[in-house]
């Protein structure tokens, strides 16, 4: 007797195989003979429903199409090989899910429950995928995939909120505060651009759904939207000069749980979700936030200016976690969405007082000086350095100009999105 599915496995069944339906139709014929041997086995052994052969030849594509990304320098990898890579995940992910979808005929006629791990795996393949090989190809394919499994997979409800909002006992007393305006008009906003002047805005963001309808403080809303068992790069260490600084992809509820809300472990390497375009990897996090207008003002300086690309980051971590004093190549926008946030910084004309790392190194933009705690004696010049800072909680946004140097911690588990323009 024919089992009986419940409705999301049979959301599922049918996603899957339209994705199925998506690969065989597409242009495959472009990617090497050996690439594309494999993805024909791949998708004849899922037509057949021989799931492990399906998941051999995937894998295998999977690992010939990484070596491909491999052979490359990471910010010029061309398109053929991100696609291959993108293909041959898709592909692994349908052949985990091809037992959950297709269940055995001789079930007793009980209702059929499909075991969770085959989905997670899927999963882990698609932001595998997201990750190394960005949104290229098949984005609608990943999307319908990914949104069809959250609705399986429960997600606990949890009551505590992600950080408390009030003041914390170490927070830093400020001496030297950033200017603070209301909601500024564009205009006013365009002066301090122009003159490359920090300024703390307050009352911008209340209309981000993350600070209202949908907030992301609610540790079960954000793991519902954001989704718990999706793969997200985690930073791992004090700060990233650190040398045993290191990155892991881990589960973003296995993040949250271990690193953002676990008891606090001096032998834990402090964990840190930093710079990271969680938005093109989960549009529907996107739909929680609004790039602010001042992203777009003109400085008149050039009517022809075109429409500035603004790129997006999250940063969520722990209490305590640290982002070096550094600078950024443009103008960021820093929004505080939970928590609070201590930020310092020096003007690009303080350069020689923050003692920079060589300019030729990878730490080029960072500062050798550990802000609270410095070594005067290294780095003399450092306390006499002028400076303004500021204590960020929610619905706050700073104006970090370009070239300024920028110090910043967490005084409670945050989350901050980061707007370069």
């Amino acid at each position: 007797m024919s089992p009986s599915l419940p409705q999301d496995v049979r959301l599922l069944s049918k996603t899957a195989s339209h994705a199925l339906e998506a690969l065989a139709t597409a242009q495959l014929s472009q990617h090497p003979q050996a690439t594309e041997r494999l993805f024909d086995l791949a998708v004849r052994a899922l037509r057949i429903r021989d799931y492990g052969a399906a998941l051999h030849y995937a894998d295998a594509a999977v690992d010939l199409a990484h070596e491909q990304l491999l052979s490359y320098p990471h910010r010029a990898v061309p398109q053929a090989p991100r696609v291959a890579f993108t293909v041959a995940s898709i592909l692994k992910a349908l052949a985990y899910l091809g037992p959950v979808t297709s269940p055995p005929t001789d079930h007793g006629g009980a209702e059929y429950n499909a075991q969770p791990e085959p989905i997670v795996q899927a999963i882990r393949s698609l932001d595998v995928a997201l990750l190394k090989a960005g949104r290229i190809a098949h984005e609608a394919v990943i999307d319908s995939l990914i949104q069809a499994m959250m609705a399986y997979l429960a997600v606990p409800t949890i009551s505590e909120p992600l950080a408390s909002q009030d003041p914390t006992a170490d927070e830093p007393t400020i001496a030297f505060q950033v200017p603070q305006l209301t909601v500024p008009p564009l205009t006013e906003f365009a002066s301090h651009l122009v003159a490359q002047t920090p300024i703390l805005i307050q009352g911008a963001l209340t209309h981000w759904p993350a600070l209202s309808d949908r907030p992301w403080s609610d540790r079960t809303y954000l793991r519902s939207a954001a989704g718990e068992h999706r793969v997200v790069p985690v930073e791992l260490g004090k700060d990233y000069t650190d040398q045993q600084w290191t990155q892991k992809l881990m589960p973003f509820g296995e993040f949250l749980d271990v690193h953002v809300f676990g008891p606090r472990d001096a032998s834990k390497p402090v964990g840190y979700l930093a710079q990271h375009d969680l938005f093109a990897q989960i549009p529907r996090l996107a739909e929680d936030i609004v790039v602010p207008d001042y992203c777009y003002v003109d400085p008149g300086d050039d009517d022809d200016d075109p429409m500035p690309d603004v790129a997006t980051n999250a940063w969520i971590g722990p209490e305590g976690t640290i982002s070096p004093l550094h600078t950024d190549p443009k103008n960021n926008l820093f929004a505080q969405v939970v928590g609070r946030k201590y930020v310092r910084l020096y003007s690009p004309k303080r350069s020689d007082a923050v003692y920079p790392h060589d300019q030729s190194s990878m730490l080029g933009n960072t500062s050798q000086v550990n802000v609270e705690e410095p070594d005067l004696d290294a780095f003399p010049l450092f306390a006499k350095a002028p400076y303004l800072e500021t204590l960020i909680g929610p619905g706050e946004l700073l104006f970090i100009p370009v070239g300024w140097w920028h110090y910043v911690r967490s005084l409670s588990p945050s989350i901050s999105v980061s707007f370069w323009f």
